[in-house]
């Protein structure tokens, strides 16, 4: 598997083309005016007013704060409370958003500032049986859109971070998809299995439209607090802090019980999707990896850190090795001591593994074998019906391993070598065929009425995929970047060529990837799979 060059010139020379290009900062990290503590004395959580934050906040030494909360009941907001100093969390509330007004003299300031924050606390469990072994609990940590290339580039302190301390990197880890419903969500489901084993269990939403449970399906359950509007810097900063202090909570109420943990975090950073610097919450992703530590989570419990794709928008996937970035995300694995000793065979396969290509559903297996330990017994699990040949990574996979049976398509594996064509006849077709494919989508779904017929508007690259000992000798693989109107869509698809029959295919759900954002072109459908290739007929900006 070629490998995504960190350094190379053509980033270099990237950076240094926006170096002075200004672009939203987030700023420094705002102290929060609302403090959590665990009490030990009443186990309850416990917030407490910051009045030297408050003072900060506003500029005055003595500030008049007045705050209220909200309990969060599934969706459904309470009653607002006031509360003065400090106040005792009641032991039955999971989630509570806060409104604080800041006064520097009541006489004179007639409209405070207004402080808004969100609060969720991981709760005590009671009745949960004990386990009859030790088992490991274990966290599931994942960061959208990061390639294991980007990762180096972007959070180079987290990155020194995961290159020690036991940590196992799967170099050789490749998406199946474009989207996370393909690459993580059947990882998230796992919890099931862990629940069924006596764990208890967490789970995060990244988004607060997903909404995929009418209630809680976890023992510890975090969903986007309904926070009023914030800008972009704000609304990212706080939905990543969210889901790390949620994830924290759960550490320390569980990493040193009998009863081990399942949980399972996604979280979006906020960067640009085009100049690959260093992010600024790189110092404070590094933070909470060692606050984990200085917990014990480290020795105690497995765990993995990961993403589900790499960029997928944006000037590093125009770049020569780009279609690298998008298909190999970054995998992590990190075993405790205890559980290294206990098993020393599944050390020496992820150590095998880690120069291997594998897939989220070797992953997914994984998860599944540690779920069905019982002491010092293994379990051989079935492998899934979409992956018939992959495994557990806790034992060694071949070594010699092709795309298929890691359940990777032919649009997604980054093993292919491809060399470049001229735009031919020939491609001009297979790009024509490519755009009337997704037009025939979208009239089979009913959705012309709001989304345009696109029409092909140019090619900017043709790859003929080099043949191998394990293809079909009658069929070529190639691969066109084509540009479509109106707005100037962008795709990049793979196409089957039947030299004997002169058929060619593309699979409409795994073989088309759209390279530029989507977001607001497909805001008048909800369908997901047809959202990337639809351009709503009132969002038409170039025809």
């Amino acid at each position: 598997m070629p490998q995504l060059k960190v350094f190379s010139l053509e980033i270099c020379r990237l950076r240094s083309r926006h170096r002075h290009r200004t672009s939203e900062s987030c700023g420094a990290k705002r102290p929060r005016l609302i403090g959590s503590q665990w009490n030990s004395y009443h186990q309850q959580y416990q917030l407490s007013i910051q009045k030297e934050v408050a003072s900060l906040l506003l500029g005055d030494e003595r500030p008049i704060v007045e705050c209220s909360f909200r309990v969060i009941e599934w969706l459904k907001l309470r009653t607002a409370l006031l509360f003065k100093d400090q106040l005792l969390v009641p032991k039955d509330v999971k989630s509570m958003v806060l409104q604080c007004g800041l006064r520097a003299n009541r006489t004179y300031a007639m409209n405070p500032r207004r402080v808004y924050e969100g609060l969720s606390f991981v709760q005590p469990k009671k009745g949960i049986p004990l386990m009859a072994h030790r088992q490991p609990s274990v966290l599931v940590l994942g960061i959208d859109s990061m390639s294991r290339g980007n990762l180096r580039r972007v959070l180079p302190k987290v990155s020194d971070f995961l290159g020690g301390r036991h940590w196992h990197e799967m170099r050789g880890f490749n998406t199946v998809g474009d989207n996370n419903l393909t690459n993580a969500d059947s990882l998230s489901f796992v919890w099931k299995d862990f629940k069924s084993a006596g764990y208890v269990t967490a789970m995060s939403e990244d988004s607060p439209e997903i909404g995929r449970f009418q209630s809680p399906p976890v023992d510890h359950y975090l969903r986007p607090l309904p926070m009023p509007k914030l800008s972009r810097c704000q609304r990212k900063r706080s939905s990543m802090e969210h889901t790390l202090d949620y994830c924290t909570q759960l550490i320390e109420r569980y990493v040193k019980d009998t009863k081990p943990f399942f949980g399972f975090f996604w979280t979006n950073l906020f960067w640009s999707e085009s100049y690959a610097e260093p992010l600024e919450n790189d110092e404070e992703v590094y933070d909470y990896l060692n606050r984990f530590e200085a917990l014990g989570l480290y020795e105690e419990a497995i765990v993995v850190v990961l993403s589900d794709h790499g960029k997928q928008f944006g000037n590093l996937i125009h770049l020569r090795d780009g279609h690298l970035e998008e298909r190999q995300p970054m995998l992590f694995i990190s075993l405790p001591k205890w559980f290294r000793q206990r098993h020393p065979g599944f050390v020496n396969a992820l150590q095998l593994n880690s120069h291997r290509l594998c897939s989220p559903y070797d992953l997914q297996l994984t998860l599944k074998h540690i779920s069905s330990l019982q002491g010092a017994h293994e379990t051989v699990l079935a492998s899934p019906p979409s992956c018939p040949r992959c495994q557990s990574l806790f034992y060694p996979l071949p070594e010699i391993r092709t795309c298929s049976e890691a359940g990777i398509g032919p649009h997604w594996c980054s093993c292919d070598a491809y060399r470049p064509l001229p735009l031919s006849d020939n491609i001009q077709t297979m790009a024509h065929f490519v755009v009337q494919r997704i037009n025939q989508f979208l009239t089979d779904l009913s959705l012309t009425n709001r989304c345009s017929k696109l029409r092909l508007s140019g090619i900017r690259r043709a790859q003929r995929k080099e043949r191998s000992p394990h293809d079909d000798p009658n069929v070529c693989h190639y691969r066109i970047k084509l540009e479509a109107l109106p707005n100037t869509v962008v795709f990049e698809a793979t196409v089957s060529y039947n030299e004997l029959t002169h058929l060619m295919d593309t699979d409409i759900n795994t073989d088309i990837s759209r390279q530029n954002s989507f977001d607001r072109d497909g805001s008048c459908i909800q369908h997901k799979k047809a959202q990337k290739f639809c351009v709503c007929h009132n969002r038409i900006t170039t025809n």
